[in-house]
């Protein structure tokens, strides 16, 4: 079990930032990690004998990662990019937690209960949504919220926030700017799994209030190849569409595009629509996928954290990294508030939502997420930014 306590004022702010300038003129150069315990009992040795706040009353906040166990790589990234955040906003508002879960639901279980124990405000984590799952009779229970990092829809509920990218808030939206731009006669092909069908039901959902219909619709078992060909056999015998979406990534979408191509779907004819797993860069070695647009967050926002991230750390992070630094910054947020009344699901909630590293997001009541992503294309010179992340949740522009 790992766990470890932070607490930051101006003077260790002022303290971090000397001894970033000390590290980088040394012939070693040290990562944060080394330079927290000196920060820290620098920190200490500076205001022994000054009046401080009483830490009782302060916001306490629990964050739980797998900073052991299979996961360690992950875990490890998100916890720099929480400290990173944790420095960056310069809060003395409140008091920040590690525990270490292991990757393991049972000790998930175990660290919620000991967080609350130690009077957690809020628990920021766990990762997978598995854990999530154990811990959440715990916090209900409690009256505590959780701001997991989890993707997975289903977990979602009062109190329990899902604050990964959905997979179906990038459906939506790419659907809506497709039925925007003309495209509004779109097939779908996807896996014959719960992936599939919470992108399905998003798509039909937007096309409804979007003046577009998705028809037809193919979906295959993704263990069977014999099934990706018989149902992109079948979408290519339709031919009622303009535009096709095809939410997959990695290897599944090049077999995808490659098997298209065969069949005679001309990507110069009908539009491909794609989701955030299409920011690859091997993407664009496919031809049939060149000219395909899909949702994801703006790389011109990111692109900041991620430079801001290696100058201090040495090496990029790990793509869940982001989420770690915009949980903490919103901690930062809401610890301003009176009586803690930032942790609040009414604050939590608000309709203006916050701003983040991968855009504007706001939580809603039923524990899911929704977020400002760009719209983004293929192209034979990269991936370009052709619909910038709307700035507002008010005025959205797509």
């Amino acid at each position: 079990m790992l766990i470890f306590y932070i607490r930051l004022n101006s003077l260790a702010i002022a303290l971090f930032g000397l001894a970033l300038i000390v590290s980088a003129c040394s012939i070693q150069k040290q990562s944060m990690p080394q330079l927290i315990p000196q920060m820290k009992q620098s920190w200490l040795n500076i205001k022994q004998g000054q009046a401080k706040k009483n830490l009782s009353e302060l916001p306490k906040v629990a964050l739980l990662l797998p900073m052991s166990g299979q996961a360690t790589i992950i875990g490890r990234a998100m916890r720099n990019a929480a400290e990173l955040a944790l420095f960056d906003k310069g809060s003395d508002n409140f008091t920040l937690s590690f525990y270490d879960t292991v990757s393991d639901p049972q000790t998930a279980a175990r660290m919620a209960e000991l967080a609350i124990n130690e009077g957690a405000d809020m628990i920021i984590g766990p990762l997978f949504s598995d854990e999530v799952l154990a811990i959440r009779p715990i916090t209900q229970i409690s009256g505590i919220p959780v701001l997991s990092f989890s993707n997975d829809r289903s977990i979602a509920s009062n109190g329990v926030w899902v604050f990964g990218i959905l997979p179906s808030e990038q459906i939506k939206i790419i659907v809506r700017y497709a039925a925007m731009k003309g495209y509004r006669r779109i097939g779908i092909l996807a896996p014959f799994n719960t992936y599939g069908f919470e992108t399905t039901r998003a798509a039909i959902e937007t096309a409804k209030i979007s003046g577009a219909s998705i028809h037809p619709m193919r979906l295959y078992t993704p263990e069977s190849s014999d099934s990706l060909s018989d149902m992109i056999k079948s979408l290519a015998a339709s031919r009622d569409y303009d535009a096709v979406l095809l939410p997959e990534g990695g290897q599944k979408i090049l077999n995808l595009a490659a098997l298209m191509a065969y069949h005679d779907i001309d990507s110069h004819k009908v539009k491909f629509l794609g989701s955030s797993l299409w920011a690859n860069p091997a993407l664009l070695h496919e031809p049939t996928l060149i000219g395909g647009w899909f949702a994801a967050p703006d790389p011109g926002n990111r692109k900041p954290f991620l430079e801001h991230y290696r100058s201090v750390y040495g090496n990029f992070p790990e793509g869940l990294a982001s989420l770690a630094y915009d949980t903490v910054s919103l901690v930062a947020i809401l610890a301003q508030q009176p009586n803690k009344s930032g942790f609040s699901a009414n604050y939590l909630t608000q309709p203006s939502g916050f701003n983040g590293v991968d855009g504007p997001f706001r939580l809603l009541e039923d524990g899911t997420n929704q977020r400002s992503l760009a719209i983004l294309q293929l192209t034979t010179k990269g991936i370009k930014v052709i619909e910038p992340t709307s700035p507002s949740f008010l005025k959205p522009s797509y």
